[in-house]
């Protein structure tokens, strides 16, 4: 069983706007909107258990809230110049809803260049059309963030009940990013450089590699050594960012 998987994309630290972050978001659930009902409906996090918080569509309040916990950020941080940078989280579930299967996430988090969508249980909501998912979610995060780089991340529940995550129990490189189930380069790397990949998708200014098709399992060997594959061809091309120079694989 899928616990959760998450896409993430990294970018230039950026000092954008309240309303440049919410725009952006809104274009990439337009196109999450398309894949699937469950999408369509957002609501920013609550930041406290007596805040009601406020929903996406309602644009006016949103801005509102952007605004203030930069102004928030700004007075506490008054040297930092990225305080003045928006961050938006959003979730497609609140209150009882936050365990629902599917549930889905959003983050653009402009002072540290994150972008973020991640699922809770995406095979029980969306069963084989999860991998689908994912690719048009990273796609919609390419397009809107321009990114240097992205992965995936899935966290599994074994039969036994054990807990498996691609990035803490199986990565192949701890001095390197990992990869994982997908990513994506900014490069244009067609499948021919990178055969041992399943599939190699324009996206951007660069390619979406998706190593493993269907629904993959970190707690599969013979899946994880696809996975291992690709990230030794991407680490060959140095595409696989260095994290720390001083760890060995």
């Amino acid at each position: 069983m899928i616990v959760t998987t998450q896409n993430e994309v990294l970018f230039t630290r950026l000092q954008w706007p309240a309303v440049e972050v919410y725009d952006a978001a809104a274009r990439i659930i337009a196109k999450l909107a398309r894949l699937d009902p469950q999408f369509v409906t957002w609501h920013d996090m609550p930041t406290s258990g007596k805040d009601p918080g406020a929903m996406f569509d309602d644009r006016e309040k949103m801005l509102e809230r952007l605004d203030a916990d930069i102004e928030r950020r700004v007075k506490e941080y008054p040297d930092w110049p990225d305080a003045k940078s928006a961050h938006l989280a959003l979730t497609t579930g609140v209150g009882p809803n936050w365990r629902k299967a599917g549930r889905a996430e959003l983050v653009i988090d402009t002072f540290s260049g994150r972008g973020v969508f991640s699922l809770r249980e995406p095979d029980k909501a969306y069963g084989k059309a999860t991998p689908s998912i994912l690719k048009a979610a990273m796609s919609a995060l390419v397009e809107e963030l321009d990114p240097t780089f992205g992965n995936n991340d899935i966290k599994v529940k074994t039969a036994e009940g054990e807990l498996v995550s691609y990035r803490f129990n199986r990565r192949l490189y701890q001095h390197r990013q990992f990869f994982g189930w997908l990513g994506y380069v900014p490069v244009d790397l067609p499948h021919a450089r990178i055969r041992d990949a399943y599939e190699t998708i324009k996206a951007g200014k660069g390619t979406i590699v998706v190593s493993v098709p269907g629904l993959f399992d970190p707690a599969d060997d013979a899946q994880v050594d696809k996975a291992h594959r690709v990230e030794m061809d991407l680490a060959s091309y140095e595409l696989l960012p260095v994290i720390d120079p001083n760890l060995k694989s």
